[in-house]
């Protein structure tokens, strides 16, 4: 570096001919260029570590893009207020994922243009596959903290990990509520009960669906229909509606995103679909604070597969529910009195998972020593953010055992946890679902 000080401070006394003038400016941009790629470096040898992050922040999934956003934005602002990784701290590079080709673009140009070593993504299943595809062909880890797409830790990659539950953890969870608790309030005995599924067809909608479908038949339920339908394209629910009412399901399992389960319910209002309950999973749709606020008292009801709408804190170990209430209290301040949600907490949750992996490597990312960290991680149900465990499989899995979820239901116009027991803040109410002109 001295040798830039020295270059730079020569007398700069004229010269008498321009000959000289020239030979002088080209010795320094010659200088300069040098000192730049010297100062950039030991600048870098210091700098944040740098993280991409790719979600939908523009186009029908930009509202739970964002509320992922400020989940990860909160938990950030917690890392490094506690001295960071390895003293330094976690900085972002956003890119705006809208849909499937934007997540190839933005995924390319992050490593290519950004030089991030690290992409955290996606929230939606129909992103995560196409995005992690672009990380895992560079040799960029690339840790997803949301989609449930089956297929994602199906590719024989070893440097692409996820930390939510995928479809068959949703499809189990939704299904043994049905079985264990659901049903008795219903007055059915399972092998009685009669389901019905509609799902919106992307592979978070019909992954979830046919994991939750298999295991109903497994059981015993009996599934009175199965109906898929384009989310980009429906405009009217009515035929599937009037099936419905026509087959009298004690149940229905439906999976959407959030304007298009708003659109479902009003509809289910307006032509007087009248069920036992209805059952749903992820972030998105009915678990969306947008069904909420939009549908008001009619919201009230439905049971939504999430993150916790509030926790026993007993089944928490005392880090993991001081973290909850501290993440929670700052959501709220940072983001207008909004209570945090499921893609806010999923967000948050995975990125204090992420951090405990870079804290075994320093921040280091080399892949073969990051996933030595990944692997070695062994929390137990209860000990992170969410009430999750963590043990990941060799494919880059977040046990599904592990990712504890809980049963929430609308209950005076939020989210409440009603299963499992132990982990209830509130007892079910509106069971079964009153017809809809009470």
């Amino acid at each position: 570096m001295s040798e830039c000080l020295v270059a730079m401070s020569v007398d700069r006394e004229s010269s008498a001919t321009a000959t000289f003038a020239r030979e002088r400016i080209a010795f320094f941009a010659v200088a300069l260029t040098t000192c730049g790629i010297l100062l950039a470096s030991a600048a870098f040898a210091q700098s944040d570590i740098e993280v991409g992050v790719l979600l939908p922040l523009s186009g029908p999934m930009a509202a739970e893009g964002r509320r992922q956003l400020n989940g990860l934005e909160v938990m950030r602002e917690v890392i490094n207020e506690r001295g960071g990784i390895a003293g330094r701290k976690l900085g972002w590079v956003v890119g705006d994922a809208a849909d499937p080709t934007a997540a190839i673009n933005e995924a390319s140009r992050l490593i290519a243009q950004q030089g991030v070593r690290l992409i955290i993504g996606t929230y939606s299943s129909s992103l995560c596959v196409p995005a992690s595809d672009v990380a895992a062909r560079r040799g960029i880890i690339y840790w997803e903290v949301s989609c449930v797409d089956p297929r994602f830790t199906k590719r024989g990659y070893s440097n692409v990990y996820r930390t939510e539950i995928n479809a068959a953890g949703f499809g189990w969870y939704t299904t043994e509520f049905i079985r264990t608790t659901l049903a008795s309030r219903l007055g059915k005995d399972p092998r009685s009960l009669r389901i019905a599924f509609v799902s919106e067809d992307s592979a978070y909608g019909q992954g979830s669906t046919e994991a939750a479908a298999s295991r109903a038949k497994a059981i015993g339920f009996k599934v009175v229909s199965v109906d898929y339908y384009n989310r980009n394209a429906i405009t009217d629910f009515a035929p599937i509606i009037l099936k419905l009412k026509a087959s009298k399901p004690d149940v229905v399992h439906a999976q959407a995103y959030t304007n298009d389960a708003i659109l479902f319910w009003k509809q289910a209002r307006q032509l007087d679909l009248n069920v036992g309950a209805l059952v749903s999973a992820g972030a998105t749709g009915f678990g969306s604070p947008d069904f909420g606020r939009n549908l008001g008292r009619f919201a009230e009801g439905p049971f939504v597969l999430d993150e916790p709408g509030g926790i026993n804190m007993k089944t928490l170990s005392s880090e993991a529910a001081a973290m909850e209430e501290l993440v929670a209290r700052r959501y709220a301040a940072r983001y207008g009195g909004e209570m945090i949600g499921g893609a806010a907490q999923l967000g948050a949750a995975g990125l204090w998972i992420l951090s405990e992996v870079l804290r075994r490597t320093d921040g280091d990312l080399d892949p073969d020593r990051f996933r030595q960290a990944v692997m070695s991680l062994d929390i137990p149900v209860g000990g992170m953010l969410n009430g999750w465990g963590v043990k990941f499989g060799a494919d880059g899995q977040n046990a599904n055992d592990r990712v504890q979820h809980y049963m929430l239901q609308w209950q005076d116009g939020k989210l409440v946890t009603v299963w499992p027991e132990k982990f209830a803040v509130a007892p079910l109410k509106r069971v079964p679902l009153p017809p809809w002109r009470d």
